[in-house]
């Protein structure tokens, strides 16, 4: 019976979130672990094999991982850089990294009560036929050695708590956790609930906009 119950609630949990999106602002909720990265190092990794996606050839990515073409040109806009790994023809890994030190702030328009300048790493993909093959380590790598050892800042992310394996990865390579942030929209008017020890427990935000397509 618990079984069962448990199997419905998933349904019913997986319904709603198609109809409400993380990005609806009219009503949506989230659940994020929230990550950090201080002073990456990268002797620490593999030598890198990532690069810049240029904008032009951005199209490779429509229909990944949920992008589409106003997401990308959207990310772009936010003075986003897209990583890419190929092999040939293939995408074989990407993640979208901010390409200067911003007010850090999660897809569900929280913002880091941070007092400085950093860096944001969104929306990393590792295609199936790839995974457990260091991949985000090249990906993290080609991107500290663009830096030219100007390594000052930190670097944060968020990941979904069910992708176990990713938490585990971004562990792997030197992200700590914070912390999880959950988030209730309603109307635009969103309130959220920190369990960590390191930001305020709660806080709230009025952001009437979908996160995935504004500034």
């Amino acid at each position: 019976m618990i079984l069962q119950s448990a199997g419905l609630l998933a349904v019913i949990h997986t319904l709603f979130k198609k109809i409400f999106p993380s990005g609806n602002f009219l009503f949506s909720w989230d659940r994020r672990i929230l990550l950090e990265l201080i002073s990456p190092d990268a002797t620490c990794y593999t030598h890198p094999q990532a690069s810049i996606l240029v904008p032009r050839k951005a199209s490779v990515l429509i229909g990944i991982n949920g992008q589409s073409s106003k997401s990308i040109k959207s990310a772009i806009k936010r003075n986003e850089d897209c990583w890419v790994i190929m092999d040939e023809e293939i995408l074989a890994a990407y993640v979208w990294i901010s390409n200067k030190k911003i007010q850090a702030y999660s897809d569900t328009a929280y913002i880091f009560p941070v007092h400085t300048l950093n860096y944001w790493w969104r929306d990393v993909y590792v295609n199936p036929d790839y995974r457990g093959q260091g991949k985000l380590a090249e990906l993290l790598s080609a991107w500290v050695s663009s830096l030219n050892f100007n390594r000052d800042a930190s670097m944060y992310c968020e990941i979904s708590p069910d992708n176990k394996a990713s938490i585990k990865s971004h562990k792997k390579n030197g992200f700590k956790e914070l912390g999880l942030l959950s988030m209730v929209c309603i109307l635009g008017f969103r309130v959220y609930y920190f369990s960590g020890s390191t930001y305020p427990k709660f806080s709230y935000r009025f952001y009437p906009k979908n996160i995935y397509y504004t500034l």
